[in-house]
């Protein structure tokens, strides 16, 4: 925030639903970032002879995925938004209000935060929505209330016309436009975009012998990601298992061979593209992963390594069965490295998986015996973000998905900053392994196979490769077979109702006999 302001180039920003301890410093220390910055609940602009009030609120998956805000609090974003208008209307005697909204939109209005927002909360003449990334084509109105989204990461504008009349607001027309290159750049930010590159590259990447725009590698396809195993996805989770890997497996000690490794949809930010040349250059690398800041403060989540049970793995892997669907949220979408499995969408939630195998596509893959008795640890890697999710995913699944990163001895590791994976172990201290850097090594490791001297994305990403795969089936065998603790708490459940609805009936009939026997006397 401070940077930001100093560069001068800052703009209002509005932040309604945060809460600030001050008897904790660091929280202390953002609120006085927020004061200097001159972050506010809202702001009045005056344009066209008409007061707006705009508003800024975090929706409630927002807050749910930002596991290091804490203990920074947020309050109710519907609530939040009440209070809001209520303000804006009666204290301030806007004319509009706007509220600038990170909740987002989904498939399903009933777990779509934006259009419960506009449902609930009367006085939001217009919802500019985020978090999503939905390029919204035609605007949402739910009660008045105009509801659009531009996209994400600058592909698109949107520009909305509305009219004004009796006190009320109107849709007259509403585009998106894209931003491509038939849109010449702006001088000026192009001037400061090349301003940031060579910072990046004097501070960060020329000494690692690297610049922004250099050419890393090149690809004969697209590499994307979806909710379905992506070629993408796999690179990425490969990437993770390989370097740290790499910079810590002895072979004295084969426990220390990291056995799986995890990324998710949600923090993945971006597709290889092929383009007209196939090269891909470092900002193209970065841009797929481009997220986080490390416990030394730099840029990247750094790799962490810890150790769970194999009972564990399946429920790692049930984020992506069960807690997807529910949350209808493709960033609970996990890609996985040095395992693969089967789950059955037809079963209970959270007892999805029918079958792992540990292993790779180059060593060939064996079954995983994940009932509570193997009790043999296996070595896992993932991105701090990531990692913090899988432990905390049992708060929100009654315990059922609950997971203990542990560490080899099987202690359970209490801050997963104690499990930071040294990238030079030749060094004092701990110096942290960027999740960038080790896709970077990784894809700098590819043989060039045609002999220009640049390396080539191997053809195993080119498409699938069968690490996850979906088999419905309500085949009564299929559903209830290896059952889990979910499976079981829903057949107790069944077997109590059929106890109850047999014995009611018991009760019927025996009454009927009873008058029956008495009306023979």
């Amino acid at each position: 925030l401070k940077a930001a302001k100093a560069s001068g180039g800052a703009p209002q920003m509005v932040f309604a639903n945060a809460g600030f301890d001050r008897q904790k410093p660091p929280l202390a220390d953002l609120e006085d970032a927020f004061l200097e910055t001159g972050v506010k609940s809202h702001t009045i602009l005056e344009r066209g002879g008409l007061k707006i009030g705009i508003f800024g609120i975090l929706g409630k998956d927002a807050i749910e995925v930002s596991p290091f805000a804490k203990p920074l609090k947020f309050s109710d974003p519907v609530q939040t938004a009440r209070d809001m208008v209520k303000i804006l209307r009666d204290q301030e005697k806007v004319d509009l209000v706007i509220c600038l909204s990170h909740g987002g939109l989904r498939d399903n209005p009933k777990k779509s935060e934006d259009e419960i927002l506009a449902a609930k909360v009367k006085g939001i003449d217009i919802i500019v929505s985020g978090h999503t990334h939905t390029s919204l084509e035609k605007p949402i109105i739910i009660n008045g209330t105009i509801i659009v989204q531009a996209g994400s990461y600058g592909r698109f504008v949107g520009v909305l016309d509305i009219i004004r009349e009796a006190g009320s607001v109107a849709l007259k027309n509403y585009t998106l436009v894209p931003v491509n290159s038939s849109v010449a750049g702006d001088p000026k930010i192009q001037k400061t975009i090349d301003a940031f590159k060579q910072q990046l590259n004097e501070r960060l990447l020329n000494p690692k012998n690297l610049s922004y725009d250099q050419i890393v590698a090149e690809t004969a396809w697209d590499l994307k990601i979806d909710a379905t195993e992506s070629p993408l996805g796999n690179l990425l989770a490969d990437s993770i298992r390989w370097s740290v890997n790499r910079v810590s497996f002895d072979s004295n000690d084969p426990s220390s061979s990291v056995a799986v490794a995890v990324e998710s949809n949600g923090v993945i930010r971006d597709y290889l593209l092929r383009g007209k040349t196939g090269k891909v250059g470092f900002g193209d690398l970065f841009r797929a992963i481009p997220l986080g800041i490390g416990v030394d403060n730099t840029m990247g989540y750094p790799l962490i390594s810890f150790y769970l049970y194999g009972f564990e793995l399946k429920r790692a892997l049930e984020i992506l069965t069960s807690v997807r669907p529910l949350k209808s949220n493709n960033d609970y979408y996990l890609q996985v490295s040095g395992l693969r499995f089967t789950y059955n969408p037809r079963r209970v939630y959270f007892d999805r998986v029918t079958a792992i195998e540990i292993g790779s596509e180059e060593e060939g893959y064996r079954p995983l015996d994940y009932s509570r008795s193997n009790r043999q640890l296996y070595r896992v890697a993932a991105n701090i973000y990531n990692a913090t999710f899988l432990k905390n995913v049992g708060r929100f699944t009654y315990s059922l998905l609950e997971i203990i990163p542990k560490d080899k001895n099987g202690k359970p590791v209490e801050k997963l900053s104690a499990a930071l994976v040294d990238g030079d172990p030749s060094l004092p201290g701990i110096q942290e392994l960027k999740e960038w850097e080790g896709v970077l090594q990784y894809v700098q490791s590819f043989p060039d196979t045609n002999g220009n001297g640049i390396p080539d994305v191997p053809a195993k990403y080119s498409g699938k490769l069968g690490r996850i795969v979906e088999k419905p089936s309500c085949n009564p065998v299929h559903l209830f077979s290896r059952p889990a603790i979910p499976t079981l708490i829903v057949l107790a459940a069944a077997g109590v109702v059929l106890l109850l609805i047999v014995a009611a009936v018991m009760v019927r009939k025996g009454r009927r006999l009873k008058a029956k026997f008495l009306r023979m006397f």
